[in-house]
């Protein structure tokens, strides 16, 4: 990934810290989540999201591709663990999470990505949240056209439902959280 955007990607995500859509977003995942005690997020970058999830005993598993990111994160959230792991190839046990979070990550990969990334997740947990971008709408959605581009067109075009129920999982709820965002949570079919 070019300098600049990774230097894009690190600002955005500290400044966007506190903005209305990413406070509404995660009060979302908190309704989704339930009982969930062991999380892994999938591109968590600085951990942010994985750290508002903390306390109540959970064990909170953080990975991402970018070392700085993670050096980052494990600085600045003692509450979790974070490895520097690709999503295509986990290095966890069968079962090992109760959930996996893709939070603002599977729009940036390829479809062969997105797809392996998927069949991971589903493999180490018995639930899978994706929080993304949907079709983007108003200033947030041209923002968000401009600084992503041709990737956007991809995510939005995948069958997400298809793609977990190759992996023997079903879609159990959705819920908006903004105009641009939506949470999804899907379930292993017993």
């Amino acid at each position: 990934m070019p300098f600049i955007r990774r230097l894009y990607l690190f600002i955005a995500g500290l400044v966007s810290r506190n903005l209305p859509f990413v406070m509404n977003m995660r009060k979302a995942i908190m309704q989704s989540i339930g009982c969930s005690m062991r999380i892994i997020d999938i591109g968590c970058a600085i951990g942010d999201t994985l750290s508002s999830l903390g306390g109540s005993g959970r064990f909170l598993v953080g990975i991402d591709t970018d070392l700085f990111k993670m050096k980052v994160a494990k600085k600045l959230h003692k509450d979790a663990h974070f490895f520097c792991m690709n999503a295509e190839e986990l290095a966890f046990k069968d079962g090992s999470f109760d959930l996996s979070l893709f939070v603002f990550t599977i729009h940036e990969l390829s479809d062969i990505e997105a797809i392996s990334a998927i069949g991971e997740a589903c493999r180490v947990s018995s639930q899978v949240l994706v929080a993304d971008m949907t079709t983007p709408t108003g200033f947030g959605g041209l923002l968000f056209r401009v600084i992503e581009g041709s990737k956007l067109l991809v995510h939005i075009s995948r069958d997400y439902d298809k793609i977990f129920g190759e992996n023997g999982f079903r879609r159990i709820s959705s819920l908006k959280s903004s105009e641009n965002v939506l949470v999804s949570v899907y379930r292993r079919v017993a």
